[in-house]
Order: structure tokens, then C-alpha cells, then sequence
């Protein structure tokens, strides 16, 4: 019976959280595994994306009014609830 490997350890692999014998085994096992393959590939891609990806800061503007609408919200559902957390 062919063991299914998990999205998070699909994950650990293509992050690199695996030892040397845990990645082997792993990447064994996903090659035995068309679905593993194909997620493990996104993955990897997703990952290099992600790298080279840079995300501009929002114009202040839009952040103050951001934090006012979270804080507000939070102030809001603080007075709705009898018992703090």
C-alpha cells in the first residue's frame, strides 16, 4: 500500500525543513505519486515566486484609515462582550 503524503510535509520538503534522510525518503515517495509531484512542483514554484516577490508598503493614508476601522472594530466587539478573554 503506497503511503499519501501530506500537504505539510510536501511543505517541509520544498522549504527545506527536512533532514538529508527525511528529504530523500520524501522525495521517494513523491516521485511514486503523480498528485505528490505536481503539488510538491507548485510548491517549489510558489516558493521561488515568493522570493522574488516585494510588496510596496500601502500609501499612509490608507493604512491610518485601516487602523482606525480595525481599531474601532475591535473597541466595538470589546464593549459587546460582558467577559475578557
Amino acid at each position: 500500500m503506497r503511503q499519501e503524503l501530506s500537504f505539510e510535509t510536501l511543505l517541509d520538503l520544498a522549504e527545506g525543513r527536512l533532514s538529508e534522510a527525511e528529504a530523500a525518503e520524501v522525495a521517494a515517495l513523491a516521485a511514486e505519486d503523480d498528485r505528490a509531484q505536481a503539488l510538491l512542483a507548485w510548491l517549489q514554484n510558489f516558493r521561488r515566486v515568493s522570493e522574488q516577490v516585494v510588496l510596496a508598503e500601502p500609501p499612509a493614508a490608507l493604512r491610518h484609515s485601516l487602523e482606525d476601522q480595525f481599531r474601532a472594530r475591535q473597541e466595538a466587539q470589546e464593549q459587546a462582550d460582558p467577559l475578557p478573554a
